[in-house]
């Protein structure tokens, strides 16, 4: 694989070739010269686009390298990752190779669980792990216990260093503490970590809206209120000599003060959702025991990252999520019902209120990005600018944009752009990600069905001043 230095050399050749490409096309009048120059500018963007995977996935993995070096060096104290709910034996050597022997565990471990419910025999190593992680083999249900508000948004930020396709760097980077509950009925526990990640990694990687909003993490369901207040409206003003400060010129009545700030309230649920069944022949399970943590956790979050992030994004807020578009103001209606200028998308920015642009961002697909990597800005300043130093990011005017798939394209009353404060977003979850496994119900396919569900909802905290405003198209 080429090294960074060379990609990132290859990056910048590319972006130079764009440009190129970009001048041709505003010298001829925003038009093609022909068919070839378009294929040649849509064959660059793709060459772009893979370079910046490759860069991404290399800076990944440097990142790795950094962490399992750090785990490596964190002997500050000791630490009992084999043991739990057992009587604390530090095992012996390096926080490294403890990390590796708990790994082992919890995959033998792992094994020994699918082993048991097929029927077979159970090797006495694979028994003793599950006994060392506490993970009962008869357990017919796996409920995963969430990572607190913290862990969640320390997995968000390091997710937003990582590209979506290097899940298995990713994965590496985040490392959540084993931990185990039994339940009354005997048939609670918390699985490997392995399937807890990949559940948490996939989400992510099919949630645009989850890579930059804040998640919440509550202990119940019933509805929780955040408060808000507005004061936007309101201001100090000059007094008199010995005028009473709370005289009634300020608008409220007699003695009350003046006006007061305008206070509310938002409301987020707990709607269910599920992955539906996955049913796996008894042959995969038989053959890959270790590997089906892995694999299952990849299918059931990229399902139920794709259903809660189309929601997150479009949700009407009756009765499911309010998703972010729902939820945005209108800052502009661009003339053209299938493309948007330069100075659209500067004004839409100015649309939202100065006390909301810091540390703002915008939010558009794939193929909006495409029809604004061409615009110029009135100085002659391309909007779209390649990250040149080193893993910079991209940027639009400025400003760092987030991808999501289920944002809308261009056309006739569509949204397809969206710009401000992106965290003032706010994805509530309830405290369990429930994973079960049917054994009998699809046993005459010689199949096991394994469905997962998670209670969220979503919506945007707006106290009366908009942190995000939509363009919309003619």
């Amino acid at each position: 694989m080429p090294t960074l230095e060379e990609l990132n050399g290859k990056r910048q050749e590319l972006a130079r070739e764009m440009r190129k490409m970009g001048e041709a096309h505003h010298a001829n009048g925003g038009e093609w010269q022909d068919g070839e120059a378009q294929k040649a500018w849509d064959k660059a963007n793709a060459d772009y686009d893979e370079v910046m995977d490759q860069i991404e996935r290399a800076n990944a993995d440097q990142a790795v390298q950094a962490r399992l070096q750090s785990l490596a060096d964190d002997d500050s104290r000791p630490r009992n990752p084999l043991n739990i709910g057992l009587p604390d034996q530090t095992p012996a050597g390096s926080p490294q190779e403890r990390r590796q022997a708990a790994e082992n565990d919890r995959s033998m471990a792992m094994a020994a669980w699918f082993q048991t419910r097929l029927g077979l025999n159970v090797a006495e190593d694979n028994s003793e792990a599950a006994r060392r992680v506490g993970l009962p083999l008869h357990a017919n249900e796996l409920r995963l216990a969430l990572p607190s508000t913290e862990r969640l948004n320390a997995l968000r930020a390091a997710w937003l260093r990582t590209p979506a396709r290097d899940r298995e760097y990713f994965a590496e980077t985040y490392n959540a503490p084993l931990t185990t509950t039994t339940g009354t009925s005997g048939g609670n526990i918390i699985p490997p970590e392995t399937m807890l990640r990949q559940l948490e990694v996939n989400m992510l990687a099919f949630g645009g809206v989850r890579q930059v909003a804040q998640q919440i993490l509550t202990s119940s369901g019933e509805p929780m209120s955040w408060p808000t207040a507005d004061d936007t409206g309101n201001s100090g003003r000059q007094l008199a000599e010995s005028t009473p400060a709370d005289d009634n010129a300020g608008g409220g009545s007699s003695g009350d003060g003046g006006p007061n700030p305008t206070f509310g309230k938002v409301v987020w649920n707990a709607y269910k959702f599920t992955s539906d069944t996955i049913k796996v022949p008894h042959e995969l399970l038989e053959d890959a025991a270790f590997d089906l943590p892995v694999v299952l956790g990849a299918m059931l979050g990229e399902r139920l990252g794709r259903i809660t992030n189309l929601l997150a994004t479009t949700g009407s807020g009756s009765g499911t999520f309010e998703g972010i578009v729902t939820g945005a103001t209108l800052g502009i209606t661009a003339a053209s019902a299938t493309a948007i200028t330069a100075d659209e998308v500067i004004q839409l920015e100015h649309s939202v209120n100065s006390a909301y642009r810091n540390g703002a961002g915008y939010m558009l697909n794939d193929d909006t990005l495409l029809a604004l990597r061409l615009l110029k800005d009135n100085e002659g300043r391309y909007l779209w600018q390649s990250g040149f130093n080193g893993g910079a990011p991209d940027t639009l005017n400025n400003r760092p944009y987030t991808i999501n798939h289920d944002m809308a394209s261009a056309a006739t009353g569509t949204f397809p752009l969206l710009f401000g404060q992106m965290s003032k977003y706010k994805i509530r979850r309830i405290n369990q990600l429930r994973l079960y496994r049917l054994q009998e119900r699809y046993r005459e396919n010689d199949q096991d069905g394994f469905v997962a569900f998670v209670r969220e909802d979503g919506g945007l905290l707006s106290a009366g001043t908009p942190p995000v405003k939509k363009l919309q198209m003619a």
